[in-house]
């Protein structure tokens, strides 16, 4: 008897109804802040899978479009059970960015300058200067 009822315990789990795994679904826009794209990036419903690194991010500021035909060439690549059912689908993956501003490039070239030796006089031009962007958290 103690032995059917631990039989009973071992298998009962078998005969539950299991919840149906969430087909995967090309995401629209999707907003990272870190230096790579990861498979969850593009598609939901992945479980640890998606964390597998794709390749790099956009720049900060900049966006990636993905198309259809490169979503289903990922999803074929890596086993997801996604199809386009024939409709143009795109995922935008954007960075965000904030401009580094002209000050805060000058005071840290100035800093730099001095703690190399040069005066703290010294005068520092940036002609024909535009901001680079930069990740939100990124200090100079």
């Amino acid at each position: 008897m103690k032995i059917l009822f631990t039989a009973a315990l071992l298998f009962a789990p078998m005969f539950l109804p299991q919840p149906a795994l969430a087909q995967p679904n090309a995401r629209g826009l999707v907003a990272i802040n870190r230096p790579q794209v990861e498979l969850r990036d593009l598609f939901s419903g992945l479980g640890q899978q998606g964390s597998l690194v794709l390749g790099p991010a956009p720049a900060p500021g900049q966006r990636i479009f993905v198309g259809t035909a490169q979503l289903s060439a990922i999803a074929e690549e890596y086993g997801i059970g996604w199809q386009s059912h024939g409709v143009d689908m795109q995922v935008i993956i954007e960075r965000p960015g904030q401009p580094l501003s002209r000050a805060t490039i000058t005071a840290a070239i100035a800093t730099a300058l001095q703690d190399a030796g040069a005066p703290a006089h010294c005068a520092i031009t940036l002609p024909d200067f535009t901001p680079p962007m930069v990740p939100p958290d990124a200090s100079p």
